[in-house]
């Protein structure tokens, strides 16, 4: 799949500890890897909420992922705390 990082990602990368920015690289290496969503053996979920069906959460230890689905392109778009993210995405 073809995967785009946004700025507000990498912003948000400075103010995550190290071990979960190691994982995270390695959760983006699988999406870069994998045919789907359904086959890159993360932990992921649809956001619930939103009238858009294309964002989903991709889980890293207490932190989270955001992210846009439209197939076949991921757009990753922050990463935020597990309670944090249910409140700022999308």
């Amino acid at each position: 799949m073809e995967v785009f990082i946004e700025r507000s990602y990498l912003k948000d990368l400075k103010s995550v500890p190290q071990y979960i920015i190691e994982q995270a690289d390695a959760v983006i290496e699988k999406l870069k890897n994998a045919d789907s969503l359904n086959t890159s053996g993360v932990d992921y979920k649809l956001m619930q909420g939103c009238k858009d069906k294309s964002y989903y959460r991709v889980r890293v230890g207490d932190y989270r992922i955001g992210l846009k689905y439209v197939k076949p392109t991921i757009v990753i778009i922050t990463i935020l705390k597990r309670g944090d993210i249910y409140k700022y995405f999308p």
